[in-house]
C-alpha cells in the first residue's frame, strides 16, 4: 500500500438482511523525527582532550501523527549494564 491518503471499499453484508458498502478513508504515513538546521550529521569540530564542546539540537515532527522518542544519556547506559539479572 502505498503513502497519503487512500480510500478503500469494504462490503457488509447482515444474514437475512441488506447488504452495505463501507468507505473507509485513511491517511497512511510513518512517524518521524527530524534534527532542526542540521545538514545529514553534526560535526563538533576539533575538540582538545579533556574539554568539552556543547551543541544544541532541536528535535521536531512535521508529520501529521505523534511520534514518541526518548533519550538514553550515557549514565543511563551504564547503570542499565550494572542491573543484576534476577536470580531464581
Amino acid at each position: 500500500m502505498k503513502f497519503g491518503k487512500t480510500k478503500a471499499i469494504a462490503p457488509l453484508e447482515i444474514k437475512h438482511g441488506a447488504r452495505y458498502n463501507l468507505e473507509l478513508i485513511a491517511n497512511i504515513t510513518i512517524p518521524e523525527i527530524a534534527m532542526e538546521n542540521v545538514e545529514d550529521w553534526v560535526d563538533f569540530g576539533k575538540v582538545l582532550c579533556g574539554q568539552r564542546k556543547t551543541f544544541y539540537v532541536r528535535f521536531v515532527n512535521d508529520k501529521e501523527i505523534a511520534c514518541d522518542w526518548s533519550l538514553n544519556t550515557r549514565q543511563d547506559v551504564a547503570m542499565d549494564k550494572k542491573k543484576e539479572e534476577p536470580k531464581f
